[in-house]
């Protein structure tokens, strides 16, 4: 498909939105093509709302194809399907509503040659079903022009749905606006194109809106697209689809232009800036071929400004980079590639890790470079590229750890725009692997064997087991109490999440499985930011950004992995986990991390090969469930019997400084045993040891007791004394602080009888009173 493209001249409009109260800018960067003519309003219409007809709809059943249906201003609450070639004009864009009062899409169109011009169409309203838009369009060859979008965004929902097989269609400036009235949802795709040859031109998108492509030759020129907190444009598998002269702000958003088993595309001239967002990527080709990224200004204050992984054949060239962490990143077998004449910026300008065949030359590159297989040609014709920590004189450059320039310049090159070509001719495109699912889960459910693409949500009491599978581009989402295991299972190519969503309240058991280059559309491989139990064993994790993130999950095991080819392995920024016998290899930005303030982390026995981890101190601890279990640490132990916890914990005991109530010594240590507030449905038992050196002269065994410390608060548990083993035992339903105690001080006389139950430290004085004369009376 041609399209011409002139770069001057800006389209503003500036619109206020009746019900919203704020005012909304659209910039269009180019001049508006000569192929997509404005719509003549002043043309005579043929039917009239509501003097000819009291409601759109008849308008409709009653219009003729070729007819006009001139809407005056005015809000109308209906529910539309146009079934005929007509137009459908507003008398004002910000003043002539269609709105089906949260109800239902609003418009559908399942006809050719429709057009839809200058109408305010918003609410279809609250759904739990995903392919409910506000407009949705079945035919081909219909224009949208000049509309305001706007819509109360729930879960799922989507603005306008270009379904398959309606080509050919125009949707030209346009405002497509979401007003949040519930929390946002990670699946939200607000416009999805599945069509092919369509043209999406000189659109405006605010807030929270993300421009889907699963179809092929579609044209994405010019438009302005605004804070998206997910994909600014995503694609999915098509082939020859031009993404040309948009603006995109991702200042909150983790990716700008996400392409996934994309064919033959073209990147080009568009303005990308990003914020502070480290996981931001601007630019992501994601198994990827035969595309070209030309003339594009990225500038990103964290994060990656162009990561290509798994993605082969492509040409860079005219590109300029600012990026603040990783300017052009090659990962995963991204090999064969052609960069030229193109200036990176960043902390590293550029990273070639496990990729090779790549031709690099005639570049900048401000900052370290990186390239691990030495199998890159970092010069061409005897051309080089200008470094910004070359050397004058130099007569190489290395590219460490295994790469060299052998013809590095000593001053940099001016860059040049490159023209844009042509779009290539139609190509046979092989489908991404896999059958669809999508499937919801509210009970017992196993799938076994096959290999599958699509999503997966498991609801509240729901319990799924995948077993011996293989999951492509696999979205699975957690919610409740909901139990996922996995076994045996490979998982690869996240495109659009994380591989798995977590609830507060999940369970997630994977085991023996596979997870390769997931998470890339995120920037994540698994990442958990809540639920109740996680373990991870016996896995091969590999190709991910990270390999796993642990941000909130209550208890959390890794252990017996395998961790390779990750830009960072393990991730913790959560408390109770414990991160054992794993082999974590090859990361580039680093193995092992732990990050804030952290508790109960555990960590031994890795095996680490260098590259720049963060050493956690081994606090003891033990993972115990609900066949029970034991933890020793010092001269204390705590023994769980079977059933007495529901869910996997991690359970620790550290040694602590205490102070005693008044007229009270500690025999010993005291010991934190975690997590506080854990309790047992069967009575699990603390035995505290103490040596007979700990004891004063005078004192009697038989006066030791174990106490539990809560906040400010003493409470004498008793116990049973062994004065042969020098050990005192009790039973406890919670986890708090023990210690032993003993009634007195050193050097005075034991009493016999009157320890107080509860002894609150600075607490009510007429306990203490009364304690006395209790003393006072006896020792009479």
């Amino acid at each position: 498909m041609n399209v011409k493209i002139l770069i001057v001249g800006i389209v503003v409009a500036c619109i206020v939105v009746a019900g919203v109260g704020a005012y909304f800018l659209i910039k269009v960067r180019g001049e508006q093509d000569s192929s997509l003519p404005s719509v003549a309003l002043e043309a005579s219409p043929t039917i009239m709302v509501p003097t000819g007809y009291p409601t759109i709809q008849e308008a409709i059943n009653a219009a003729n194809p070729g007819d006009t249906i001139f809407v005056s201003s005015g809000t109308y609450y209906e529910q539309l399907v146009v079934d005929k070639a007509i137009s459908l004009i507003g008398e004002n864009r910000n003043t002539t509503v269609i709105d089906t009062n949260e109800s239902a899409t609003v418009v559908r169109i399942n006809a050719d040659n429709v057009t839809i011009s200058n109408l305010t169409i918003q609410n279809s309203g609250y759904f739990t079903e995903r392919e409910i838009p506000i407009i949705e369009i079945f035919g081909s060859h219909n224009r949208i022009e000049n509309n305001l979008f706007c819509y109360a965004a729930d879960v799922d929902s989507r603005i306008m749905y270009v379904r398959e097989g309606a080509d050919h269609n125009v949707i030209a400036y346009n405002v497509f606006l979401e007003e949040t009235r519930v929390p946002w949802s990670s699946h939200m795709i607000g416009i999805w194109i599945g069509s092919s040859h369509n043209q999406f031109v000189g659109n405006a998108i605010s807030t929270d809106v993300t421009l889907a492509i699963s179809g092929s030759y579609n044209t994405i020129l010019n438009n302005t697209m605004d804070n998206s907190q997910e994909v600014v444009i995503w694609g999915f598998g098509g082939a020859g689809n031009c993404i040309i002269g948009n603006d995109i702000n991702i200042s909150r958003a983790w990716i700008g232009i996400g392409l996934t088993w994309f064919h033959s595309c073209i990147v080009a001239n568009n303005r990308i800036t990003a914020g502070e967002n480290p996981y931001a990527i601007a630019v992501l080709l994601d198994h990827v071929d035969n595309t070209s990224l030309l003339n594009n200004e990225i500038t990103t204050e964290n994060g990656k400004a162009i990561l290509l992984a798994g993605s082969s054949n492509n040409i860079l060239n005219g590109n300029t980079v600012l990026a603040g962490l990783q300017g052009i990143f090659l990962f995963h077998h991204s090999d064969n590639n052609e960069i030229n004449n193109n200036h990176v910026e960043g902390e590293r300008s550029i990273v070639a890790h496990d990729s090779a065949g790549n031709k690099i030359w005639g570049n900048n590159f401000i900052g370290f470079p990186y390239d691990n297989t030495g199998q890159n040609q970092w010069d061409w014709n005897e051309e080089g590229n200008y470094w910004g920590l070359y050397q004058e004189g130099a007569t190489t450059f290395s590219v460490p750890p295994a790469g060299e320039d052998r013809y590095p310049l000593s001053s940099p090159i001016t860059v040049s725009s490159v023209v844009v070509p042509e779009m290539p001719p139609p190509v046979e495109l092989e489908p991404p692997p896999g059958e669809w699912i999508d499937l919801t889960v509210t009970s017992q459910e196993v799938i076994e064997g096959g290999t599958w693409i699509g999503r997966i949500n498991v609801l509240d009491g729901g319990c799924l087991t995948i077993r011996d599978s293989k999951l492509f581009d696999m979205d699975i989402g957690m919610s409740g109490e909901s139990t996922l295991t996995i076994e045996g299972t490979t998982i690869s190519a996240a495109r659009w999440n994380w591989a798995i969503i977590t609830a507060p309240d999940s369970t997630i058991i994977i085991r023996d499985s596979d997870l390769h280059g997931a998470g890339f559309g995120f920037g994540l491989g698994l990442n958990f930011e809540s639920g109740r139990v996680l373990i991870i064993e016996n896995c091969v994790i590999t190709d991910s950004i990270r390999g796993v993130n642990l941000v909130g999950v209550s208890s959390s095991q890794i252990v017996g992995n395998e961790f390779y080819g990750n830009i960072k392995g393990i991730v913790v920024e959560s408390n109770n986990v414990l991160v054992e016998n794993n082999v974590i290899r090859d990361a580039i930005d680093g193995d092992l991390y732990a990050h804030g303030d952290v508790e109960n982390v555990v960590i031994k026995n890795n095996t680490i090969i260098p590259g720049g981890w963060e050493e956690i101190p081994e606090i003891p601890g033990v993972t115990i469930g609900p066949s029970g279990g034991s933890i020793t640490c010092d001269k204390a132990r705590l023994d769980v019997l079977p059933n007495a916890l529901s869910v996997t914990t991690l359970i620790t005991i550290t040694q602590v400084s205490a102070s005693p109530p008044s007229g009270y010594t500690i025999v010993g240590s005291a010991y934190d045993i975690e997590p506080a507030g854990t309790t047992f449905a069967v009575p699990a038992t603390i035995i505290l040891s103490y040596d007979e050196a700990d004891l004063q002269a005078g004192w009697g065994e038989e006066n030791l007791a174990i106490w539990r410390k809560t906040d400010n608060s003493w409470e004498n548990l008793g116990g049973t004394v062994d004065t042969g083993a020098n050990k005192i035992s009790v039973e406890v339903t919670s986890l708090s602080e023990y210690a032993i105690l003993y009634a007195g001080v050193p050097g005075e006389a034991p009493p016999t009888e009157g320890i107080p139950i509860v002894y609150v430290v600075g607490g009510v004085v007429a306990i203490v009173a009364l304690i006395g004369l209790v003393f006072a009376f006896k020792r009479r």
